[in-house]
């Protein structure tokens, strides 16, 4: 009852405080909207006339529905919703909301470009999703999706200029919108395999390369009112490392590296290795554990919903992200919601059937809260759950069959809450 009165009162705010033109439009070509300067990440103040050092209180945001996938363009052909679920405004009002009153200011999106089928979306984020975000007071990091990376014989990328000229029409596409807060190239793709072996030395710095390349043609296209460029890394490592092209001198274009780290409880010396190799922002790109603790790793059902784990577990990570201003720059938890879909590949498919017999496997698999994962230290229970992540849990929509799904609050969103009330600036 709580939290519908203070949902409630969000919802009188904003009808009462409609957002200016500025918040939701277009004046990010005329002036620069969001700026690095001695380490720190400074928003405009549209309100204010000047500069304000903005710290990222923020989460990874995909929330597919119950019995959707990501590549999931579409809904039976009766269903009213929209397809694209970053154009539907009953999600985005019902998850924004909640994330105003949780007091987090920015969300991650991994994938906003189209890389399932050319042109049939040009671009998952819209122009919906900025204009509701400005309104709701959010910040948006834009992410880049690079796709697998081919090589030819001498190790250099294929498609790259096609990759760099796509980047640059998704940046034109949306570079006037105040909701920006940066752009982000790709996820952990330093991880990436080729032939089934991680890449070589020379095909990291052909990575690291292009990244720069991308950042660049990014500043070139935006002009001197450029929005910052960030790259998500896989932990630390490579970076500021010349051997593989990551030095800050080999890469000037790059304005944040972003990493995503699970170490455990506390992130151990990740700041002062951090502060070693580089002197741009340090963002948290991903951090935290799942609520399910899986009592048997060779059998994950056998386990329990632990919410106060995971709400101590994020909540000391979270400290220790603050502690460590200035070298950091904030963070985005993994993640807003539980995403059903993450284990439907591994569980759900045959090799004795055909793939479109697969596919229908599929569908029907990622209507279930399956508790697949895989081993990992970083853990309270040694095992990654991929499928219960969330701040949020989900549930689905009974009263309205073709509304939102219901998001409900784990304890880890009030422990955030709190905490995010607190400016470490």
């Amino acid at each position: 009852m709580i939290n519908r009165i203070r949902l409630i009162i969000v919802f009188i705010f904003l009808l009462f405080n409609p957002p200016s033109f500025a918040q939701t439009g277009v004046n990010c070509t005329q002036i620069q909207c969001v700026k690095i300067l001695e380490g720190k990440l400074l928003v405009f103040s549209f309100d204010q006339g000047t500069y304000k050092p903005f710290f990222i209180k923020g989460v990874g945001y995909q929330p597919t529905p119950i019995a959707r996938h990501p590549s999931d363009w579409g809904w039976l052909d009766d269903d009213p919703r929209s397809n694209n679920i970053y154009d539907d405004s009953s999600i985005l009002n019902r998850d924004f909301a909640k994330l105003r009153l949780m007091n987090a200011n920015t969300i991650r999106l991994w994938k906003g470009n189209d890389t399932q089928e050319a042109n049939r979306f040009p671009n998952k984020l819209t122009v919906r999703t900025l204009i509701l975000a400005a309104k709701y007071h959010l910040k948006i990091i834009a992410g880049f999706w690079v796709n697998g990376l081919t090589f030819d014989s001498q190790n250099n990328i294929n498609d790259r200029q096609e990759t760099i000229s796509r980047f640059v029409e998704y940046v034109n596409n949306f570079k006037r919108y105040s909701a920006i807060l940066f752009w982000a190239i790709g996820n952990e793709n330093n991880y990436n395999k080729i032939d089934g072996h991680l890449m070589t030395p020379e095909q990291l710095t052909a990575w690291y390369a292009l990244v720069n390349d991308m950042a660049q043609a990014a500043h070139d296209a935006e002009g001197s009112n450029f929005h910052p460029v960030a790259v998500v890394n896989g932990e630390i490592e490579h970076i500021g490392d010349a051997a593989y092209g990551a030095a800050d001198e080999q890469m000037p274009a790059v304005d944040i590296w972003g990493a995503n780290v699970y170490r455990g409880r506390s992130f151990y010396t990740l700041f002062s290795d951090y502060k070693k190799k580089s002197q741009k922002p340090l963002w948290v790109s991903e951090f935290g554990t799942d609520a399910w603790h899986v009592k048997d790793i060779n059998n994950p059902d056998n386990g329990y919903e632990d919410q106060n784990t995971q709400s101590d577990w994020i909540g000391s990570l979270w400290d220790e992200i603050v502690q460590n201003v200035p070298i950091t720059i904030g963070g985005t938890v993994m993640e807003y919601s539980d995403e059903w879909w993450k284990p439907s590949e591994w569980r759900c498919t045959d090799s004795n059937l055909s793939q479109e017999e697969n596919a229908k496997l599929v569908k029907r698999c990622i209507s279930t809260h399956y508790h697949v994962g895989h081993p990992d230290n970083g853990y309270p229970d040694r095992f990654s759950t991929e499928a219960w992540f969330g701040i949020m849990s989900i549930a689905r929509n009974s009263r309205l069959p073709h509304g939102p799904d219901i998001m409900k609050e784990r304890k880890v969103y009030f422990t955030l809450q709190k905490k995010w009330q607190l400016n470490p600036y």
